[in-house]
């Protein structure tokens, strides 16, 4: 194993060699490291506010974990690797824009928009039209809302919005 040079200090990197910290993070989780990760977190007894240090953090998947199960607790990672801590600050930020877009989904969700396609940016509002509920769709680059299709027919079934349409209210 060849000792590297970074931070200042001596380190030896995951698996010993640079090229194999690309799989270091399968290697270990198929070892059952997130199995023990859960169970150090349900013993951490970790408080909101807290601040967390992750020394040795490697990859930062602890520290990514921590974060997910506690929100509110500030976590920074060190390592004395510097391609490891770049392949954690790169996790860091695909999972903080995927709990953004959870948390924009969970939002929308809560007031009764239902996202039935993100590709083509499909939306659906549920609406009571003569006692039945049927849903106003509308498609990413459509200027308003123009179509509508009962609960079952889907994009497919979209027809034009009628006067009946038109006079009903919002469901929910």
């Amino acid at each position: 194993m060849k000792r590297m040079h970074g931070a200042g200090r001596d380190y030896v990197p995951a698996f010993g060699k640079d090229y194999f910290l690309p799989f270091f993070d399968p290697f270990v989780k198929w070892l059952g490291a997130d199995r023990v990760r859960g169970k150090l977190l349900d013993e951490a007894r970790v408080q909101p506010g807290q601040r967390l240090l992750d020394i040795g953090c490697g990859t930062g998947t602890f520290a990514i974990a921590i974060k997910r199960r506690y929100p509110d607790v500030q976590v920074v990672g060190l390592d004395p690797d510097p391609k490891a801590l770049a392949r954690g600050r790169r996790k860091a930020e695909r999972a903080r824009a995927e709990q953004r877009a959870k948390d924009a989904l969970a939002e929308i969700d809560s007031i009764g928009v239902q996202v039935k396609d993100l590709d083509i940016g499909l939306l659906d509002f549920p609406c009571e039209v003569d006692g039945r509920v049927v849903l106003l769709c509308w498609k990413s680059g459509e200027k308003s809302i123009t179509h509508w299709h009962g609960t079952e027919e889907g994009f497919a079934g979209r027809k034009l919005i009628d006067e009946r349409i038109t006079r009903s209210r919002k469901a929910n």
